[in-house]
């Protein structure tokens, strides 16, 4: 029989430089329902300032962006100093874009201390738990939690459901949503919104009078969705866990 703990709804957000009310418009609910979640941080703002409030619910990781004009840096250690500055002493991390290797790994684990790391993604993969990776012999293995769900690759798929009584939403294993603020401030069904508020302005600059007619009104969307798993998990799972809960409760039994 499988634990409890592998069969959980888990919610984690890549931040991916969302303007301030979009941030605070996902922390206001969770907040209010008393929800943990785990962010995934990329610029530094008074949004994230607030996350840090509240430390009770809310854990912070690292979102290092590893490709060619990035922001945070021109290689794989000037990235990650730049954003583990952002999030000191953070543990956790997923990188944008998924960008991957066995260098970034190691150089995270070895010489910024990750711990925890979420960049695998198994679209609605039943049975899903984390696993343990050995990259040299000098330190610890880093331990793998895949996610589950992502609003913007659910946008894209044929099947796409915003409900959460779809039986997709429900098989056997650890189920770790991926949302992003903005996505649920827009009440994303397609990118095409996003891509046309994009051209405005650098999203983290837009206030919230700039994003008002780029919201969806007529059809569910990913906001729609987000409420339903939040309503979910307080009445339904009756239970909350940051992405470092999981880790530590399975590493417990493992």
């Amino acid at each position: 029989m499988s634990e409890p703990i592998l069969n959980q709804i888990v919610l984690s957000f890549d931040v991916d430089w969302a303007p301030e009310c979009a941030i605070d418009f996902v922390v206001d609910i969770l907040v209010e329902k008393q929800i943990k979640a785990t962010w995934f941080v990329t610029h530094d703002s008074p949004g994230i300032e607030r996350l840090l409030q509240h430390n009770d619910i809310f854990e912070l990781g690292i979102h290092p962006n590893f490709l060619s004009k990035s922001t945070h840096g021109n290689s794989i250690k000037e990235v990650l100093t730049h954003i583990t500055q952002l999030v000191p002493n953070s543990k956790i991390m997923r990188t944008h874009y998924l960008t991957q290797s066995t260098e970034i790994l190691e150089t995270s684990v070895s010489d910024f201390g990750i711990e925890i790391d979420v960049s695998l993604f198994l679209m609605g993969t039943s049975n899903i738990q984390p696993h343990i990776l050995f990259l040299n012999h000098e330190v610890k293995g880093l331990v793998r939690i895949p996610y589950f769900f992502e609003d913007d690759f659910e946008m894209f798929s044929p099947k796409k459901s915003w409900k959460i009584n779809n039986e997709k939403y429900h098989v056997s294993g650890l189920k770790v949503f991926d949302f992003h603020p903005m996505y649920i401030y827009l009440n994303s069904d397609s990118m095409h919104e996003y891509r046309e508020l994009k051209n405005i302005a650098p999203l983290h600059l837009l206030e919230c009078k700039a994003c008002e007619p780029f919201i969806n009104r007529s059809i569910l969307g990913t906001k729609d969705l987000f409420i339903q798993l939040c309503e979910y998990i307080v009445n339904e799972q009756r239970m909350s866990y940051t992405l470092s809960d999981i880790a530590q409760l399975w590493k417990n039994n493992h």
